[in-house]
């Protein structure tokens, strides 16, 4: 039978902890908070065999980086490392800690890891020892808040901003874990696909941004703990109210989509009743009696993994590129020390982050034709949860869910570390932001959806021969 536990942490930085990331923002550090950032841990299984799932509120991990913590989370844990997913929400206002952008905050930096590593593995091994039977319903919804980004100007030039006959993904995918004995929720998945975009390069305080909110009003209204996976947001923002500093606009995009997500789960747990006419009891009116039972389906369970060669772009060279990033340090800093105006500072600290990106991306890749990306695989049921180190754009997903065996697959990228966007062969003719900082080459995407639909059928085909061997009646139980 099925088996879930939970466990969440604060992960708060101090406020001498590089903040953002923008190319555009001119401060350093954040002055506040507006909401408490969190790792959540979500262990699932049956029996000995199982997986754990973590949320952290953050923009990215490197790969290196994640590697590490998930280490450590098998050695306190001894589950193994294949089987942990380290997820991001990918927002864009939390701590700037996977880079070294800043000369400002480094040892800030080293021990923000250390606490958040900390925190992440204590709240997976609590996940782990707080195992409860429990049986999952996964929901359907829908909402279009989330928009195509990448906006062609009348230049030809394709800036990241709002083009609303663009291809995004409106569906909220959510699976609930339902407590065996009382029916009590202990926690729920919610997925969707769109950037964290909302508080951009002006926002000066902490914030998980959507994603938080939207988690608070599924657990303030379903109960239990909420995750968050963000999906193919590769391509897809909040639309026209994006990277500003708008804290109204951010609180009604992540109470829309977590409204969407609770009349999901809802949903969902309607279709587990089944109902039966009892008995005629009269009182003036004969008054019908029903009895209602819940119908449990598919509660099969199973972990796969794959790993797909994905072909790379030709290199900078890595020498070249880390003296133009050093010479930008230095002329950053004496625009600083000179008290420049925020547009001369702002014009430089893009350049630096845009070559510092430049540069971390050639020493990751130099000398390789190929990444050899790693993919997760949870089956529950007629779901598949699937993870994967890329920031891949909706395309990618939707057209992994039209080839899945499955009745609802959650492509998500934003897990195990950051490889980079992974755009669509089209994409590549038109340019823009993502194409010119992805490592990869235009038919890499194709090749992850071809790997991965393959991939799932056998997946799929192998649990469900399994699932027949060792089928049980449906279970009924009576409200």
């Amino acid at each position: 039978m099925l088996t879930a536990g939970v466990a969440r942490r604060t992960i708060n930085p101090q406020l001498n902890v590089p903040h953002g990331g923008w190319g555009a923002q001119t401060h350093v550090f954040a002055d506040g908070y507006e909401a408490d950032l969190f790792t959540t841990a979500l262990y699932l299984g049956e029996e000995d065999e199982g997986v754990l799932i973590v949320d952290v509120d953050a923009g990215f991990f490197l790969v290196e980086q994640a590697n590490r913590i998930r280490e450590q989370i098998k050695q306190a844990t001894g589950l193994a490392t294949e089987r942990i997913r380290l997820s991001v929400t990918h927002t864009h206002a939390g701590p700037c800690f996977p880079s070294n952008y800043y000369a400002e905050g480094r040892e800030a930096n080293l021990a923000y890891v250390q606490m958040l590593t900390e925190q992440t593995v204590a709240a997976a091994a609590e996940a782990m020892t707080g195992r409860r039977h429990v049986h999952a319903e996964a929901g359907r919804g829908f909402c279009a808040i989330g928009k195509n980004r990448r906006q062609r100007l009348e230049s030809g030039v394709v800036a990241t901003g709002w083009d609303e006959s663009g291809v995004a993904d409106p569906e909220v995918g959510t699976v609930r874990f339902v407590v065996a004995e009382d029916g009590q929720t202990i926690a729920s998945l919610v997925h969707y696909s769109c950037h964290p975009t909302t508080l951009g390069y002006t926002c000066k305080v902490h914030s998980p941004d959507y994603p938080g909110v939207l988690k608070r009003t599924v657990e303030r209204i379903v109960g239990g703990t909420c995750l968050f996976l963000q999906g193919s947001a590769g391509n897809v923002g909040p639309g026209p109210k994006g990277f500003l500093d708008n804290m109204a606009a951010m609180r009604r995009i992540g109470t829309a989509i977590g409204a969407e997500a609770v009349s999901a789960m809802m949903r969902a747990e309607a279709e587990t009743k089944a109902h039966r006419f009892e008995r005629i009891v009269e009182s003036g009116a004969r008054l019908a009696i029903w009895h209602t039972e819940t119908v449990r389906g598919d509660q099969t369970f199973r972990f796969g993994h794959t790993t797909v060669p994905l072909p790379l772009i030709a290199m900078p060279d890595p020498g070249e590129t880390l003296a133009r990033y050093e010479s930008l340090q230095r002329e950053l800093k004496r625009l600083q020390q000179a008290d420049a105006g925020e547009e001369a500072i702002r014009q430089v600290t893009f350049q630096l982050k845009r070559t510092f990106l430049s540069w971390e991306m050639a020493v990751k890749y130099e000398g390789k034709t190929h990444a050899h990306i790693d993919a997760q695989i949870v089956r529950i049921g007629d779901t598949a949860l699937i993870g994967c180190p890329l920031e891949p754009f909706a395309e990618i997903g939707l057209r992994i869910k039209e080839l899945s065996p499955f009745g609802m697959t959650l492509f998500s990228g934003y897990s195990n570390g950051h490889y980079g966007y992974l755009p669509t062969a089209e994409a590549h003719t038109e340019g823009g932001y993502e194409v010119e900082t992805s490592p990869f080459r235009p038919e890499a995407a194709d090749m992850l959806v071809r790997h991965m639909a393959d991939y799932l059928r056998q997946f799929y085909r192998e649990g469900d021969s399994a699932a027949r061997t060792t089928s049980s009646p449906k279970r009924r139980e009576a409200d």
